[in-house]
This record gives C-alpha cells, structure tokens and sequence, in this order.
C-alpha cells in the first residue's frame, strides 16, 4: 500500500532544537557591522542573530558588539556545540570570538576562564 506524501511528511519528526548563545564580537576596526551581521545571519546552523545594544569602542579601537544567537547545532553534546558555533563565526572581520552563555548558563573553558577564541581578523 502507497502513503501519500503529504501523510508522511505529518508522521515524520521534524523539530529542530535551537540552542540560545550569548555571544561578544570584538570587531577590526575598518569592517562595516551590518556586513558583520548579515554574513552571521547566512551562516550555516543561525537561525537568527540578534544585536542587544549598538557597538562600542574597545580601548585599542576596535568596536565590541553583542549579540544573541539562535542556533541549530549539528552535535548533542553542550562543548561540541559551543566549538561548533565558535567555528561558525571565524568570519573575515571579526577579531576575537567570546561565547559568554549558552541557554543562559555561563560557559567556561576548564580552570574556569571565560570561552575566548581568535578570529581571522
């Protein structure tokens, strides 16, 4: 006996699991936030990515910004997501990758310093 396609696409499960990251970019100093932002947005995995207040200076010059991220991760386990979205945003502008909570827990690295990786700048 043949389903139909539309019974089959109502029995399969289809939820994705989206996982809420606070995330702080420090930024090179010449790169335009909105292209920053829309590159993230098309990013594998980023379900949406949201700017919490407008971007500050850092002491060196280089602007700060903070976002909050919605993203469907690939892996199950909590470090290999934060790995995986870390990696997701190694985009050509941003300097420095802090991911500060995930599902508004604090994420730590071991020994209990804070999740801060180097982009490509």
């Amino acid at each position: 006996m043949r389903r139909n396609l539309f019974e089959e696409r109502q029995t399969k499960e289809t939820e994705l699991k989206l996982i809420e990251f606070g995330v702080t970019l420090e930024l090179s100093k010449k790169i335009n936030i909105s292209n920053v932002l829309t590159a993230i947005r098309i990013a594998q995995g980023v379900a949406t990515a949201t700017q919490l207040d407008p971007a500050v200076k850092s002491p060196g010059g280089r602007r700060v910004l903070l976002l909050n991220i919605r993203y469907v991760p690939d892996v199950g386990v909590p470090v290999d997501q934060v790995h995986e979205l870390a990696d997701t945003l190694k985009l050509k502008g941003i300097y420095s990758i802090r991911i500060d909570t995930r599902e508004n827990a604090p994420v730590f690295k071991k020994g209990g310093k804070k999740f801060v990786i180097s982009g490509p700048g």
